[in-house]
């Protein structure tokens, strides 16, 4: 039944679903080290990543902005094999045709179109072990909610913490 009502309130469709977990999908933009320390100084810390990267692990860097959920996302592949994805919400528009809504414990009066949200939160997945990991998504909201291996036999780790 819960898998029934969460289909019939979905607002992404599955290939949406598919295209917004693939870093080779065109939602994901590959940015470089120069841009992410340009325009996203304040996040480099709490990507944990360090000051150095380790020469060891290969870091690709992506911007993802699709219907209103914006994020920052990083790929490492380390030299294990093993994989680790991070992502940073940077913000989220919020619509809203009902101006009923409680919003954030916040009862709106009047109808507001958008709001953008800022999120903060990290999510990590990592392999272990597992060279191809992905996350998933919600079906509802499109936000991230775990993770998985697309390798045969393979298992990922999914952890969230407050950047």
């Amino acid at each position: 039944y819960l898998y029934t009502q969460e289909k019939s309130d979905s607002k992404f469709s599955d290939y949406e679903i598919e295209m917004m977990t693939d870093y080779e999908s065109p939602l994901f933009t590959k940015i470089s080290d120069i841009d992410l320390v340009e325009k996203y100084p304040s996040y480099i810390e709490r990507l944990n990543l360090g000051h150095n990267h380790d020469i060891e692990s290969k870091y690709n860097f992506y911007e993802f902005n699709y219907r209103g959920i914006k994020e920052l996302h990083v790929e490492t592949i380390s030299s294990d094999g093993n994989c680790e994805i991070k992502a940073i919400g940077l913000s989220k528009i919020v619509s809203n045709e009902d101006p009923s809504v409680n919003f954030n414990n916040v009862l709106l009066q009047e109808p507001v179109n958008e709001i953008e949200e800022e999120i903060g939160e990290v999510n990590s997945c990592s392999g272990d072990p597992c060279s191809s990991c992905r996350f998933t998504r919600n079906i509802v909201n499109g936000e991230i909610n775990g993770c998985k291996c697309r390798n045969w036999g393979g298992h990922c780790n999914h952890t969230v913490s407050e950047g």
